[in-house]
């Protein structure tokens, strides 16, 4: 079964964007976080990207390269909520559409991807209601958060809505470019489990 994984941007005090759901506080300049920061070990552990409507539109909308090019990328989009597929070069992207009269929402065609064969895990990127959503099946595996040096005084956290309480292993810290401070946790139980194994 493949591991889902969370890479987050988050501020010193605890959020993932502004409350209008704005980030642009994570880019800087004409780089993004994602070239700005070397997540090269975390982008060759995943064979496929799961993201939702608004992740999907905010990336589009931020002229960066893409470091996905050579991965399976899913988007997640509501019923009646039509994504525009962009062009992106090499990348290409398929649309889950959720259909709740016949079972098929986000969490539903998550464990789907994670049945299917492959050798990398699942990156999904999604806003906190689908981060909380999958913590509280207790789906995630693995956390990395990238702590950014900028108070933003108020926000959105990156776990809003989670309430329910889980136990975490801490398997890295690493200092980044510009202060940032990267933080890899893994779900304890299955770190215990791997560690058995």
């Amino acid at each position: 079964m493949k591991e889902l994984k969370l890479l987050a941007f988050v501020s010193i005090d605890g959020y993932s964007s502004r409350l209008n759901g704005d980030m642009d506080w994570v880019y800087r300049g004409d780089r993004s976080p994602l070239e700005m920061y070397d997540f090269t070990s975390f982008f060759n552990s995943i064979d496929r990207v799961v993201m939702n409507r608004m992740q999907y539109l905010a990336l589009h909308f931020h002229d960066y390269t893409w470091p996905i090019h050579d991965k399976q990328c899913f988007v997640l989009t509501g019923k009646g909520s039509p994504v525009p597929l962009y062009n992106h070069g090499l990348l290409r992207f398929e649309l889950l559409t959720s259909d709740d009269d016949h079972g098929k929402n986000a969490l539903h065609y998550i464990r789907e991807l994670q049945s299917q064969p492959g050798e990398g895990d699942i990156w999904v990127m999604g806003d906190y209601r689908l981060t909380a959503a999958l913590l509280q099946h207790d789906l995630i595996d693995e956390i990395n958060i990238l702590r950014l040096p900028i108070t933003l005084g108020s926000g959105i956290s990156f776990l809003t809505g989670f309430g329910t309480e889980r136990a975490w292993e801490l398997c890295q810290v690493a200092e980044c470019a510009g202060g940032a401070v990267l933080t890899r946790y893994h779900r304890l139980a299955a770190a215990a489990a791997q560690k058995a194994g």
